[in-house]
Parts: structure tokens; C-alpha cells; sequence
């Protein structure tokens, strides 16, 4: 029951961080999905994008089928919905400030050695 929670999280996490990668890899791509009415700015939106995935994935597989304490199934899908989110939201922005911190670290090493290089 938790494992297939978290497997659906790592999934959905995982399909989040392509897309945020595609997007700021291939401006084409970009342009284009910007270009696209009505859910243009939703799939350029890192948190939209986010939870509207989480959406089609609690519509396609419902991770909290073990919670049955709500009778409207309505009820089910917008709890199943925003219990996704908060955990995809958080695990894709946790990974992405990782990302982000070893580019920095990278780059910081990399100018040190530089550094070192010109001082011989």
C-alpha cells in the first residue's frame, strides 16, 4: 500500500523532472508549448504542470485505494489528488534544488582548478 504510494510518486516525480528538463534544453520545444491554447502556460508552469499530471495519474491509478474512509469517490480523487501533489511537489523540488546545487558546486570546483592552472 505505502510502496505502491511511493512508487506512483517516484514515477510522476520522475515524469515532472523530463519535462522541466526538456523544456529548458530545447527553447523550440519551449516556444512551441507556449504557443499552445489554454494549457500553454500550464505545461511551462513547473507547479501546474505538477499537479495537473498528478491529476491523470490519480484518474488513471488511485495510489490511496487502502484509505476507503470517504464514501464519495469525488471526495477520494480530490484527497487522492492533493496527497500526490504535496508529495510529487515536494520530492521534484527537493531533487531540483540538488540538481541545481551540484551545477554550482561543479561550477565552483571547475574555476578553482582553473585557478590553480594560471597561478603555474
Amino acid at each position: 500500500m505505502l510502496i505502491d504510494f511511493l512508487i506512483v510518486t517516484a514515477v510522476t516525480t520522475t515524469t515532472a523532472l523530463i519535462w522541466r528538463a526538456l523544456l529548458l534544453d530545447h527553447e523550440k520545444l519551449l516556444n512551441f508549448v507556449k504557443k499552445i491554447p489554454l494549457i500553454g502556460g500550464a505545461l511551462t508552469c513547473g507547479f501546474c504542470f505538477t499537479v495537473w499530471l498528478c491529476l491523470i495519474v490519480v484518474l488513471i491509478y488511485t495510489p490511496l485505494v487502502f484509505w476507503n474512509y470517504v464514501d464519495n469517490s469525488v471526495i477520494g480523487i480530490f484527497v487522492a489528488w492533493f496527497t500526490l501533489s504535496a508529495a510529487v511537489l515536494f520530492l521534484r523540488n527537493l531533487i531540483a534544488v540538488l540538481m541545481e546545487g551540484n551545477g554550482v558546486l561543479t561550477h565552483k570546483h571547475r574555476s578553482i582548478d582553473k585557478e590553480e592552472e594560471n597561478k603555474k
